[in-house]
């Protein structure tokens, strides 16, 4: 039983270990994009059903020494692979397709040993049951997700922050080889044990136990894998939709991936210890709230802290896996099915990874991923229960209660459309793509306000233009002439030729600051925010000097490029209020320096709703040896600019000097049009540098602390 267990809680380890820590190489590969992970997942419940449908093709029609055999053979096969670093080659180098460029990189990388690891599971527990037939082999399953749940948590917390990517793939790599000779030894002790059964002429597999006994359900058998495969989409489309709603408003970092990971996970623990661990009333009754909650939760932002949002989402997620699971599991089959089982849940799983990262971006033009699968599972709950003769509403019985519930499905549904609908008021164009929700809304006919276009992308305004004669030219948003970024453009000669990067292309305003002279080179990693910046607005074609837009992640990019010599770089890449954690590390900030003239300019944007983004800013700047500046910009209504937070970093004394001067204009030209205080909002105003702490841990490639900064 040990051996049994201590392998399969090594395997599990490893299986979910390795999926933060791969996600980890991939993402500055892709943009840092929340997709990015929605697709890794996808290519995980693939390798996942691949293994699983491996163990039960095994059990099913190989003998207990073939078994043993294949597998052995398999495992030598994944030592062949080692270590598990993603090569360099498979960099992508344009825009091309990225999930099939994703997909292909992980087959490369730790397809292998992934499937290796992801049969041991199911292929194990169905020895165990052949060997040990009087004992149930689901507590081995709960087991398995015992480790995998502390490989999650342990990753964030413990392994990242003391070793790098490089290291920890070795250092993986060596736990696999020591996993292989556990899984040999199982192996070949559970082929010997089986010999020793048919020599005594033992019949092989017992008939299940009281504690194996699936529940009744008064359905014909056939129906039960339908169940099992809904109920796990529903589980892996609710996981993914909960996590892709919080990367896509924070960071899309390995942090933000184990935390709804670790809760999903943690279901499967919960239900599959037993039926007296689902207590389903109680978890029926707190699904309208868990829903309530999911709902409500982006919401509270202006209210509470990160951390309630992230609880508020992650409690309610845990309902929803619970349900999702504890059904499932209440319709386990014996351990003679286990593989068919395990294999079906697999599928379920893949059905949900293929509707988050490949047919919801193609349905919908919002991110409606979210509510759509909280309504579907609902509706399949609701399915459960009329068809299961233990609950009180079998048969669509009592007339009442249901009447009830089909009044709370049509007023969910309605406060659905309700909040698509609103959030498509006055909306011109709704588009999505690999790496972001993009909306334009246009000023409505007879409105009192000037008429105006907005880019927003996920919830965020990311470019505004008056559309009017005359105001065409005039910048907005976070880039008006009295942010940072304005005030710095604005501070050199106007007859020097400026030469000015910038990270982030949103509708084009920064293409405003530009003189016939200047060369302004555009970094977007997206090709369609390009098409819109053209379609809807006129800020690119108006703009007096050279345009010039490249397409593909700008640290890629960058690190091809040879040295541009920009006067100004400015960073303003982020999507909704997402933050592209690659762009942040102190490796990221030595390129930027090598591109950057001697005296030249990084300007940062840092306006963010939920992090603060001084100390990762200011201990970079300080390690490249430059000081910093920050200056918040106030509101100005006239001009639709928006308070907007810019660090300014820079060794130039007269570029600093001119800064200075040009912010003070701002400060008092603004207050004597009517600012009541300094604090007002209207009023624009240097910032104190933050005293970072000595034991702040400057971000890197390897290490990205986002609880660190939250707000």
């Amino acid at each position: 039983m040990i051996r049994y267990a201590f392998t399969i809680f090594v395997s599990a380890f490893l299986l979910f270990q390795v999926q933060p820590l791969i996600g980890r190489f991939i993402l500055p590969w892709f943009g840092g994009s929340a997709s990015v992970w929605s697709v890794a997942m996808l290519f995980f419940q693939g390798a996942l059903l691949a293994g699983y449908g491996y163990a039960h093709f095994s059990i099913a029609r190989l003998k207990p020494r073939a078994q043993a055999g294949l597998h052995l053979v398999l495992l030598l096969a994944c030592m062949l692979t080692l270590p598990i670093i993603p090569p360099e080659s498979l960099k992508p180098d344009g825009p091309g397709m990225p999930t099939l460029r994703i997909l292909l990189l992980l087959t490369v990388s730790v397809g292998l040993p992934y499937f290796a690891l992801a049969s041991t599971g199911p292929l194990l527990q169905a020895w165990f049951s052949r060997s040990y037939p009087k004992k149930s082999p689901y507590a081995l399953y709960a087991l398995s997700n015992v480790g995998s749940l502390l490989a999650l948590l342990s990753y964030p917390f413990l392994f990242e922050p003391v070793w790098g990517r490089v290291d920890l793939a070795w250092n993986w790599s060596y736990l696999f080889i020591v996993f292989s000779v556990l899984c040999i030894v199982v192996a070949v002790s559970a082929f010997l044990r089986t010999r020793r059964t048919e020599q005594n002429s033992e019949v092989p597999v017992a008939p299940p136990g009281p504690t194996e006994a699936p529940a009744e359900l008064e359905d014909s058998i056939a129906h039960r894998p339908i169940y099992w495969i809904a109920f796990a989409a529903a589980g892996c489309t609710l996981l993914l939709a909960f996590t892709n709603q919080m990367c896509m408003d924070v960071a899309s970092v390995p942090l933000l991936w184990v935390l709804p990971l670790s809760i999903y996970l943690l279901s499967f623990v919960i239900t599959f210890a037993g039926e007296r661990w689902y207590p389903r009333r109680l978890c029926l009754l707190l699904l309208p709230l868990a829903a309530l909650g999911a709902a409500t939760a982006p919401g509270l932002e202006p209210y509470v802290s990160l951390r309630w949002v992230i609880a508020v989402f992650m409690a309610s997620l845990l309902v929803f896996c619970v349900v999702c699971h504890g059904e499932a599991f209440r319709l386990r089959p014996p351990a003679s099915q286990l593989t068919k089982f395990y294999l079906l849940i697999s599928v379920g799983g893949v059905l949900g990874g293929l509707f988050v990262a490949v047919v919801a971006p193609l349905v919908f033009s919002l991110y409606n991923e979210l509510p759509a699968g909280m309504l579907a599972t609902g509706a399949l709950i609701l399915v459960a229960l009329a068809r299961d003769p233990k609950s009180k509403l079998y048969g669509g019985r009592p007339r009442w209660a249901w009447t009830a519930l089909l009044l709370v499905a049509v007023a969910a549904v309605a406060s659905f459309a309700y909040s698509v609908y609103y959030s498509l008021e006055d909306t011109i164009s709704v588009s999505r793509s690999f790496y972001g929700v993009y909306r334009v809304k246009e000023t409505p006919e007879g409105s009192e306000f000037p008429w105006q276009r907005v880019l927003y992308s996920g919830s965020t305004i990311h470019g505004r233009q008056f559309m009017g004669k005359g105001s065409q030219g005039i910048p907005t948003s976070y880039y008006g002439m009295n942010s940072g970024v304005g005030l710095v453009l604005t501070s050199f000669p106007e007859d020097k030729p400026l030469k000015v990067g910038i990270v982030g292309l949103g509708a084009g305003t920064l293409a405003l600051y530009s003189k016939p002279q200047d060369h302004f080179k555009f970094y977007e990693i997206d090709a369609h925010v390009l098409d819109l910046a053209h379609e809807y607005f006129k800020l690119l074609e108006d703009a007096p000097g050279n345009i010039e837009v490249v397409i593909g992640d700008a640290r890629l990019q960058l690190e091809r490029e040879e040295p541009q010599q920009f006067d100004v770089l400015v960073l303003d890449a982020f999507s909704s209020d997402a933050i592209p954690i690659h762009l942040l590390t102190i490796e990221a900030f030595e390129l930027y320096r090598r591109h950057v003239k001697p005296g030249g300019v990084i300007c940062v944007h840092t306006s963010n709703r939920y992090l603060n983004l001084q100390p990762v800013v200011v201990s970079a700047a300080r390690e490249i040896h430059l000081d910093q500046l920050i200056w918040l910009s106030g509101i100005n209504i006239s001009t639709g600019t928006t308070m907007a937070e810019w660090m300014i970093l820079t060794s130039n004394e007269t570029v600093k000097a001119a800064f200075q001067r040009r912010a003070e204009d701002f400060y008092h030209h603004e207050q004597e049009i009517g600012a009541l205080d300094d604090w007002s909002p209207y009023i624009g105003r240097v910032l104190e540098v933050e005293d970072v702490d000595e034991d702040f841990h400057i971000w890197t490639d390897d290490y990205s602390n986002l609880f660190s900064i939250v707000r």
